[in-house]
């Protein structure tokens, strides 16, 4: 038996990040499928051929990944599918069954968790529901072992009598630690560049699960409201592992939420100060976990960069849209960051609930007061699985009749807004914040200033080129 794990392109050539709730096209650069790399670690314990392909790192055309797939002649692929993909997903199981009529097609992802019906077309279609390291790798034991009754999985839904049958789910695991490392080598983990230095580096998991409420993320329909983490010590391990094996000194650590608990960061912090790593990282936080002392012990272990949702710099917004922050918190956040010489990536939303033209003039004014190093700026998602979907996308009907779930490919078109004139507004100011902000003279003197080398140049040129092509050029 063997499986294929596949990160597809679309039939357009647009590359797609999908990795969690970060779902939609490339920004800044390509991250490796994390999960692919753990059930690739499952697999091998089980004694199964399997391969990892990412059709958007490797630069295949759709054909050329779907002549690859089928190269490999897999009894079981396993399609990692986002929202704004779906009938591009569809159109891979459509072809494969053409060629192999056997296959098992599986889909895992946030989509496939909250609608799997739109996948389940064929009867050996699988969609796992939630989190689906060990469930694809039960599959892919019963798939081995010539099962055909998977309804003692738990976590999976198939097309039964013109119904969708729904396994009882499966509980969340506590213990993030029981796979082991992932498979770093399945997944090429060495060949990913960093978008801003063009050189390699290493995504690492370190927590699932998040106890906020934030109506426009997805988090919990996957990985559930309940923070869970890695131990300090196998993470290090992990840094430890990548850099003897691939010489890698530069690591993400990919979260829900990195900050929800203090003691945890500061003894992985700790932990990586006492094994003398001499390594660089960055990580995803909120603004009311951090604070100079804090963000200090960071930096002295080697992170160079924060990123944070911090959404708005209104009050009203921040409440309406259950963030659990203020607008104060976020301006301390980034003054932070400033204080202790860490880089702070800020994201923000124009148009969420509580949204007004002066909410939206208030948020840019701050934006540009505050500087912070970096910002990318976005419209508004109803993304299946997001009280947002349920609030807009079924109470307010604005999915409702010409729409496409391509559609969720929106750059700088709020075309989920509800109200027209917002929405202008919104466009309006998605596109004059981008070209005020980073048009700055004396930003434009720093970035040429603090160039390092000609991969750092080419980095800062390819980033800017991705943001000004994918989110800056309007899309109607």
């Amino acid at each position: 038996m063997k499986c294929l794990l596949l990160d597809p392109i679309t039939r357009n050539g647009t590359k797609t990040l999908r990795v969690g709730r970060c779902q939609g096209k490339v920004i800044v650069g390509l991250w490796p499928v994390i999960e692919f790399g753990y059930i690739g670690t499952l697999l091998r314990k089980q004694g199964i051929e399997y391969a990892i392909l990412d059709a958007n790192h490797e630069d295949l055309s759709f054909d050329e990944m779907m002549r690859k797939v089928m190269s490999y002649d897999p009894d079981m692929v396993v399609v990692l599918g986002i929202t704004a993909t779906l009938e591009d997903d569809l159109e891979i199981a459509k072809r494969l069954r053409l060629a192999k009529k056997d296959i098992h097609i599986v889909f895992i992802g946030t989509h496939a968790t909250v609608r799997p019906q739109d996948y389940l077309k064929h009867p050996k279609d699988i969609a796992v529901v939630g989190e689906p390291e060990v469930t694809v790798a039960e599959l892919a034991r019963a798939i081995n072992e010539g099962t055909q009754d998977f309804s003692t999985i738990q976590g999976v839904a198939f097309p039964e009598k013109e119904q969708v049958f729904f396994a009882p789910e499966r509980p969340f695991s506590m213990d993030l630690d029981f796979i082991g490392i992932p498979d770093h080598e399945g997944m090429k983990t060495h060949t990913y560049l960093a978008s801003n230095t063009r050189k390699p580096f290493a995504l690492i998991k370190t927590s699932k699960g998040c106890p906020h409420q934030c109506v426009f993320c997805t988090v919990h329909s996957v990985h559930g409201a309940k923070w869970r983490c890695r131990s300090p010590q196998a993470i290090v391990e992990e840094m430890k592992f990548l850099k003897t094996r691939y010489g890698l000194k530069d690591f993400f650590f990919q979260s829900d939420v990195f900050g929800q608990k203090r003691e945890w960061v500061v003894e992985l912090c700790e932990t990586i100060l006492k094994q003398d790593l001499e390594v660089t990282w960055f990580s995803n936080s909120r603004a009311d976990e951090v604070d100079f002392e804090l963000v200090s012990l960071m930096k002295r272990s080697g992170c160079k960069l924060l990123a944070f949702g911090l959404e708005s710099f209104s009050d009203r917004v921040l409440e309406a849209c259950k963030k659990g922050i203020t607008a104060e918190q976020n301006v301390l956040a980034i003054e932070a960051c400033r204080k202790a010489k860490v880089a702070s990536l800020t994201y923000f939303v124009f148009g969420l609930p509580g949204e007004t033209i002066e909410t939206i003039e208030e948020t840019k004014k701050l934006i540009l007061e505050t500087n912070p190093d970096y910002c990318h700026l976005y419209p508004p998602t109803p993304l299946p699985g997001s009280r947002l979907y349920v609030e807009w996308g079924i109470e307010k009907k604005v999915l409702e009749g010409r729409f496409k779930w391509s559609q969720f490919f929106q750059g700088c078109s709020a075309r989920f807004v509800p109200d027209d004139a917002l929405r202008r507004e919104v466009e309006k100011a998605l596109f004059t914040t981008y070209a005020r902000f980073y048009l700055q003279p004396q930003r434009i003197t720093r970035e040429v200033l603090t160039v390092k080398g000609v991969s750092d140049l080419l980095g800062k040129a390819l980033t800017l080129k991705t943001l000004v092509k994918n989110y800056v050029l309007l899309e109607k």
